[in-house]
């Protein structure tokens, strides 16, 4: 299948000229659209190629930005700060969330784009299920602290993620969920990992990845190759759940008719 991609732009909160990529299939409508909010990384929204190609390959159009001061995106990644990458996020919710194609729109976060989901997640409603993939947890402290070692020294104490609001975000979402960690991850402490598990939900399902890293997307090795592979594996086997409960809503539809 042939695929297209393009460019585009938006403003944040703080008037900070936001850069964004849109991949889609080229000569077939979308079936579904995902929206990317990405980690912390100097790599931008070319972390997310291979994401974004896999998924248009398959019919699924997605859109991923770079935060301030990230990639092409105006601003100083000195002078960021959590709360910043919080506001890029729920900036990019408010002008893309709805020119997304198709009724089928699925939110990826990834890493610290996860937390950022969780929290403006009762914000977005037109949405019809999320995949968290290597999601950390954090107390308010840590929003306005800028993302410099001092920050990364904090969130790796014991209690970083006392009184967190993204465990009761998930636990109340009433949509269809998934949590995904690499089994090999390092970065996000075995606490964090037990307290989204122990999250109770019928909609909330978790998945570790055999041989898996933090960073799912970064492979090198043939087992991190394999875990990313995985990845993908699940991220569109996520939303082809959806899709063929749509199919099967129809025929029954079309049947009683």
């Amino acid at each position: 299948m042939k695929i297209i991609s393009y460019s585009t732009h938006f403003f944040s909160s703080q008037a900070a000229k936001l850069f964004g990529k849109v991949y889609l299939p080229k000569d077939t409508e979308p079936v579904a659209s995902v929206f990317i909010v990405p980690g912390f990384s100097q790599l931008g929204t070319k972390r997310y190629i291979e994401l974004q190609k896999d998924l248009a390959h398959r019919s699924v159009s997605s859109f991923v930005f770079d935060y301030t001061g990230i990639g092409q995106s105006k601003g100083n990644i000195n002078q960021t700060k959590v709360s910043d990458l919080i506001n890029d996020t729920r900036s990019a919710f408010s002008v893309y969330i709805d020119k997304l194609p198709c009724k089928n729109l699925f939110i990826v976060g990834y890493c610290i784009g996860s937390y950022n989901v969780l929290r403006v997640l009762d914000e977005v409603s037109r949405v019809t299920g999320i995949i968290l993939v290597s999601p950390p947890a954090y107390s308010d402290k840590v929003d306005n602290l800028c993302l410099d070692s001092s920050t990364v020294e904090f969130v790796r104490s014991a209690s970083y993620d006392k009184n967190s609001k993204v465990y009761a975000s998930l636990a109340n979402y009433k949509k269809r969920a998934l949590v995904i960690f690499g089994d090999n991850d390092k970065e996000i402490p075995s606490e964090i990992k037990c307290r989204y598990k122990n999250i109770k939900s019928r909609m909330l399902k978790h998945l570790n990845i055999p041989g898996g890293k933090h960073s799912l997307l970064k492979a090198f090795s043939n087992l991190e190759i394999k875990a990313k592979n995985t990845l993908l594996h699940e991220v569109y086997k996520f939303i082809e759940e959806d899709l063929q409960k749509s199919t099967f809503g129809k025929r029954k539809l079309i049947q009683t008719l």
